[in-house]
């Protein structure tokens, strides 16, 4: 399945494959994500708006505690 194609996904959540294809990671712990699945995300608007994915609700608190 493709990633997620949207300008508002941050670069912490999206990594380039070895062949150069764009996969979506987990903005905490870099673990690939599938698209087709919902993750937790959290969404900044500090210069427009930033979304931030990740694997489980564990990585996404990790990530706000930072």
């Amino acid at each position: 399945m493709a990633p997620h194609v949207d300008d508002t996904i941050a670069d912490r959540s999206l990594s380039e494959t070895g062949d150069g294809d764009v996969v979506t990671v987990c903005a905490e712990c870099d673990g690939e994500l599938d698209p087709g699945e919902r993750t937790p995300t959290v969404a900044t608007v500090a210069d427009g708006v930033t979304v931030y994915l990740f694997c489980d609700e564990d990585c996404k608190a990790a990530f706000q505690r930072d």
